[in-house]
């Protein structure tokens, strides 16, 4: 399995696991402060490196804020 795949899934795991100790409202709303603030940093790159990366966190704060939802079932 790729590293990549690995802290994803070790990432998700711990926002669901988070969840049950801060409150799924808590932590749905941090990961929505994340996609945000990943967001901002993503339209200010001014390097195609630092875009690439802003878009990578952008895209898994969004993957976290979905598996967090899935958490609530």
């Amino acid at each position: 399995m790729p590293i990549i795949t690995q802290l994803m899934i070790t990432l998700r795991t711990s926002f669901c696991s988070g969840s049950d100790l801060l409150g799924r409202t808590t932590a749905f709303n941090a990961t929505l402060f994340l996609t945000s603030v990943f967001g901002i940093l993503a339209s200010l790159a001014n390097t195609f490196p630092l875009l690439c990366a802003a878009l990578f966190l952008l895209g898994s704060a969004v993957g976290v804020s979905e598996s967090n939802v899935c958490c609530r079932v």
